[in-house]
């Protein structure tokens, strides 16, 4: 069985702040700093940062957002609101509901950005976001890390780009943090590491994320935590209980390293051209009256495939417990000497397959997708993990591929439109619709918390080829981020998913903006008193603007067929939303 993912709305935000403030920082603007503006907001506001090159030090603490009111920070202009030198760029402190989103960061001698608990181990940082931002070129050699989170727990990381770190440093460097994801993010030219989990790090997802020559180990997981650091205080290992999959790695020392930790899954990823070790097992902090040995981890599903470089497929150090792995339906190719693919494994791999081309679409420009006729289809071990690299659902039941990319399944399946309107303060009203050539199929619309647990909230079966639309009516609480999907489960057995960021609906909704995203037009519907609308485009140029009738209600359509596909903010008084553009 295949999967075909549909993506119509990646990488962009698409949220309504309602009755917020909005807070300029930038020259001319209200604020010169974040740092200032925060000093000002409150739960549901948003800072957004205008087009400069600032200085670094901004210290932020004690700044408490809202469950379904974060504090915003957003940059204008990703490549031009730059934050460079200094000691840090930002160091949030003790803080909670925190989005950031589109600033560069570049040129700092400890750490670029700083998120921590202020040794308050007992009341940690939580509920943060980063998004698109893009850190490069570290000013520090040492340990210097771009992204240093101490005590952080329930984040999220999204698309975020790290380039030329600091020798001794990594990318993203997590002590005591629990509870995250690092998605669709990039590494390139790190140092020591491009991620790090330690000092007691739990439950943590690293998926579909690109790392090319990213250090020493590309993934330390785990380390040598100084005792007075570990969150909590009596974590019995350095990392635990972390999946990592759906990622490409490139080049670097060792990609995958094991480092104190246990249960931490390794499973459907691409890994090509090792320098020396493919998988590092160690044991950095020995005390076996604290600590339990390295072990109980998992190595499965991965392609590997490299030349006559490496110096051995695993490093095993001592003190560590490397017959409790499990090596699985791993593709180990050393496409030089085939015959001698045959990796040395600790324990026994449960079908392994050695010395097969693994048959990528086109190694010599780097796409490593699967085609036709790969022995990586449909020979992997069945897990419990939703997606591959491209977003496309990994068959639950059956047998998945080998490696970062699911092989696709065209179908001739599209669709038309995905709109949703609020209904009232407690209700969203949905509709969909969508052409199949399928004859047979149920789709279930699901939706997700800003924690992106999903929940199937309707279901409905259609006969026929044909154009298919439908529409519900959703009871959502009242305040909060939601998500929407869509999953298409044909009679034969194909699937199809299509996420959807959508509105913010809040108990005080004034504005109501549909469609979003949009293609042609979108309705504007609220009350109004003369309020100046101005819409932004995400490089801070102001694109369109319209003075709104005094004292009463107004629906207005916006044509938007002249405007390049993207995202856009629209500014109305104080409240802010963001609408997308799609061709």
């Amino acid at each position: 069985m295949h999967n075909l993912v549909l993506l119509l709305a990646l990488f962009f935000s698409n949220f309504v702040i309602v009755n917020a403030t909005i807070l300029h920082v930038g020259p001319g603007q209200p604020y010169a700093t974040p740092a200032q503006a925060a000093a000002q907001a409150q739960p549901g506001d948003s800072i957004l940062i205008h087009p400069h090159v600032y200085s670094g030090g901004n210290f932020i603490s004690n700044l408490h957002g809202a469950p379904g009111q974060y504090i915003y920070f957003i940059g204008l202009d990703p490549a031009n609101v730059i934050f460079q030198g200094g000691s840090q760029a930002i160091h949030f402190s003790q803080v909670s509901y925190i989005h950031l989103e589109g600033i560069s960061i570049t040129g700092q001698t400890a750490n670029g950005i700083n998120i921590d608990d202020g040794g308050t181990y007992d009341t940690p940082t939580h509920h943060i976001r980063l998004r698109a931002c893009y850190f490069y070129d570290m000013g520090g050699t040492g340990n210097n890390d771009f992204l240093k989170m101490s005590g952080v727990d329930d984040f999220w990381l999204e698309a975020c780009h790290f380039e030329n770190g600091a020798a001794g440093g990594s990318g993203i460097d997590m002590v005591g943090c629990h509870n995250g994801i690092i998605q669709m993010c990039s590494f390139k030219s790190m140092g020591a590491n491009a991620i790090q989990a330690k000092g007691g790090t739990q439950y943590i997802s690293i998926l579909q994320n690109i790392f090319e020559d990213a250090g020493l180990r590309s993934l330390n997981l785990g380390g040598n935590t100084d005792l007075a650091f570990f969150r909590p205080q009596d974590a019995p290992f350095e990392a635990a209980d972390m999946n990592i999959y759906a990622n490409v790695f490139t080049g670097s020392w060792a990609p995958i390293a094991y480092v104190g930790c246990v249960r931490v899954h390794v499973w459907n990823n691409t890994i090509i051209l090792p320098q020396n070790w493919i998988i590092r097992i160690l044991q950095e902090h020995v005390d076996p009256d604290r600590f339990v040995p390295c072990g109980d981890n998992s190595f499965v599903n991965n392609i590997i495939y490299y030349d006559a470089s490496i110096s051995t497929h695993v490093n095993i150090g001592p003190h560590t417990d490397p017959q409790s792995f499990l090596f699985a339906h791993n593709l180990w190719f050393r496409y030089t000497q085939p015959a001698q693919s045959t990796p040395g494994l600790p324990v026994m791999e449960i079908n392994g397959i050695y010395g097969e081309d693994p048959s990528f679409v086109n190694y010599t420009v780097g796409d490593y997708r699967l085609s036709a006729g790969s022995p990586a289809i449909d020979t992997g071990m069945e897990g419990a993990f939703e997606l591959d690299f491209d977003g496309q659902l990994v068959p639950q039941g059956d047998a998945p591929d080998m490696g970062a990319f699911e092989f696709p399944v065209a179908l001739d399946l599209e669709l038309l439109f995905f709109d949703v309107r609020h209904g009232d303060e407690t209700t969203a009203e949905v509709e969909y619709a969508f052409s199949s050539s399928l004859t047979n199929y149920n789709v279930t619309l699901q939706r997700a918390d800003h924690e992106m647990k999903w929940t199937a909230i309707d279901v409905q079966t259609f006969e026929g080829a044909s154009s298919n639309r439908a529409r519900i009516k959703d009871i959502i609480p009242q305040h909060g981020l939601f998500y929407y999907r869509l999953y298409v489960d044909a009679i034969d057995g194909f699937n199809m998913i299509s996420p959807f960021r959508v509105l913010n609906f809040q108990q005080a909704q004034v504005w109501k903006l549909y469609p979003n995203p949009c293609r042609h037009y979108f309705h504007l519907q609220g009350s109004v008193d003369g309020q100046l609308m101005k819409v932004w485009n995400m490089q801070g140029h102001l694109i369109f603007q319209k003075t709104l009738p005094k004292n009463g209600e107004v629906s207005i359509e916006i044509d938007v067929e002249n405007w390049l596909s993207g995202s856009y903010l629209i500014e109305i008084g104080e409240d802010l939303l963001f609408i997308l553009v799609t061709r």
